[in-house]
């Protein structure tokens, strides 16, 4: 499961993204950070981040795509 939300314990508020595997459970919170429009985050290596809203598709450079569980 894939969780971005606005962390409003840390200064100016920053995106966090949440990552929940399940065999084991583990969770990865890691900030997302913004180089030249570039967004990205640090899991043991930098994971690019881009969202195709016409697809509604979550977009992780290493780790493909990511489609929104129904709800």
């Amino acid at each position: 499961m894939v969780r971005i939300f606005r962390n409003e314990t840390r200064k100016n508020g920053g995106l966090w993204l949440e990552l929940t595997y399940n065999n084991p459970q583990a969770v990865y919170s890691r900030p997302v950070k913004d180089v030249f429009g570039l967004r990205y985050f640090d899991l043991y290596g930098r994971v690019g981040i881009a969202y195709d809203g016409e697809r509604d598709v979550l977009l992780l450079s290493t780790y493909g795509e990511y489609i929104r569980a129904d709800e």
